[in-house]
């Protein structure tokens, strides 16, 4: 275990010189599912506020939700993918028409589980990418954004 934890730590400093954060800003866990967690259970959301994800999330990605909304009385809302979709626009065109003043959370996978479809996040707003122009996906300065990591 000792070995573990100090070879956990090492790949935290790297990661962290990697990111532009300190080692204090990551957390490795065990797996994405138990991240996902963690950052659901972290997120102070009221009832009424709205998740938006995707119908092709695994299961360890949309459960945390699911329960979340079951006892807090959050609002899940899922974008219907394309199988397959004619284009990038046509993706961003239907997270951008699901979204609501009263959305708090994007969450979904960059590769879906059940089809492999590579969704375009982290590439800035309008064609081509799923974040709006005025967020930044560069870490640094982001604490309040959690990224969750998982191959």
């Amino acid at each position: 275990r000792e070995q573990m934890h100090d070879a956990k730590e090492v790949t935290r400093k790297a990661l962290a010189g990697f990111l532009r954060v300190t080692p204090e800003e990551i957390v490795i866990t065990r797996n994405t599912s138990e991240s996902n967690n963690l950052v659901s259970s972290g997120l102070d959301l009221k009832a009424g506020d709205e998740v938006l994800l995707t119908d092709q999330e695994h299961a360890g990605g949309r459960c945390c939700w699911e329960q979340k909304a079951a006892r807090f009385g959050i609002k899940l809302n899922f974008v219907n993918l394309p199988r397959p979709p004619a284009s990038v626009d046509e993706v961003v065109d239907r997270f951008t028409k699901a979204l609501t003043p009263r959305t708090r959370v994007l969450a979904f996978s960059h590769i879906t589980s059940p089809t492999g479809l590579v969704l375009p996040h982290g590439q800035g707003g309008g064609a081509g990418g799923l974040s709006p122009p005025s967020v930044s996906t560069d870490l640094d300065g982001l604490a309040a954004t959690p990224r969750c990591c998982g191959w």
